[in-house]
């Protein structure tokens, strides 16, 4: 009878480290130019990454089988980037499933996470590389650019044998997750923002509005209809004005957040109730914000053309307006 092992992430964690990872990529290595291991082209799925494709999700998935011989063992991962529906939840670029195969019988021996094994490999190659190119200098200078995934990877995987001197490779997200005392600095960014991935009683303030003035009010009948990609129908009279400010001015752009349903939840919840504020009153976007300009609900408000409209605005998406520091 087949038992196949199913892994999540925090279980294969607890199972390898980058040091031991680093040795299985250089013996894999080693195996491949001795023509042992087999290791086929990867046969990719267009899921609108790149034309001809033009579905919508920004995605390509690849599948890469494997026949490593010094382990006696096939298998194949699935792996992809995900450039949409996994950014605006908050959730990483890269996903990736592993599935381990006996060569002889064909059992399934493990189904896997493969994201994190993928991003672990991915730097420890650099580090089996400067082993042989360096060979026995063991004290060098490192740059990396970008401070994500595989900018903790890659570090990682080069302090595991080689002294790279102080260690800088991380932002305000490593600084947030409590793994900033593993480092000698952090560069601060979007935290002094208040708009990095954030937890409770963290103690930001979020930093960055942005103003506009009434371009133009008027009153829709009941069954007319506005919007573009998306007709929002006027279920009663209702009084409409324009905001001259849309997401090419980085109104109602958001940066990734915090993973998980409930986070999705909030994403889709906060999409749908997105306001801004005419002194101390809160009118109501209508639709979805369009390029250069958004429509607001004033049926219950005073206000008048010229009166200005306050909105949350990231400064990092912010265009096409000035800037004021207050």
């Amino acid at each position: 009878m087949m038992n196949t092992i199913l892994l999540k992430e925090s279980e294969i964690k607890k199972l390898v480290s980058m040091r031991d990872i680093i040795e299985i990529v250089d013996k894999t290595f080693v195996d491949l130019g001795e023509g042992k291991t087999i290791n086929p082209t990867k046969l990719n799925l267009n899921l609108g990454d790149s034309e001809p494709t033009n579905l919508p999700y920004k995605a390509s998935l690849n599948a890469m089988p494997a026949y490593i011989a010094w382990q006696d063992m096939a298998g194949q991962k699935w792996a992809g980037g995900w450039g949409k529906g996994r950014r605006e939840i908050g959730r990483p670029f890269i996903n990736a499933l592993i599935m381990l195969v006996h060569p002889n019988y064909g059992d399934f021996l493990a189904v896997m996470d493969g994201a994190w094994i993928t991003n672990m490999r991915t730097g420890a190659q650099t580090a089996v590389i400067l082993r042989y190119l360096l060979k026995d200098k063991k004290d060098i200078t490192v740059g990396l650019y970008g401070a994500g995934v595989q900018g903790r990877t890659q570090t990682e995987a080069l302090t595991a044998g080689l002294e790279t001197g102080i260690l800088h490779a991380a932002g305000s997200s490593v600084l947030m997750s409590g793994r900033a005392p593993e480092l000698d600095a952090v560069r601060v960014g979007s935290a002094f923002l208040g708009r990095c991935r954030r937890h409770r009683n963290d103690g930001l303030q979020t930093v960055g509005r942005g103003e506009a003035t009434l371009e133009e009010i008027r009153w829709l009948p009941k069954g007319h209809t506005v919007g573009n990609s998306r007709l929002i129908t006027m279920k009663k009279p209702t009084r409409v004005a324009v905001l001259p400010v849309g997401y090419q001015n980085g109104l109602g752009a958001q940066r990734p957040g915090e993973s998980g349903l409930a986070a999705l939840l909030r994403y889709w919840w906060g999409t749908r109730r997105q306001s801004v504020h005419i002194g101390d009153q809160r009118a109501m976007v209508i639709g979805q914000i369009g390029a250069l300009e958004t429509l607001v609900d004033v049926t219950e408000l005073k206000c008048k053309p010229g009166d200005i409209a306050v909105f949350d605005l990231d400064p990092l998406y912010a265009r096409g307006m000035k800037r004021e520091y207050r």
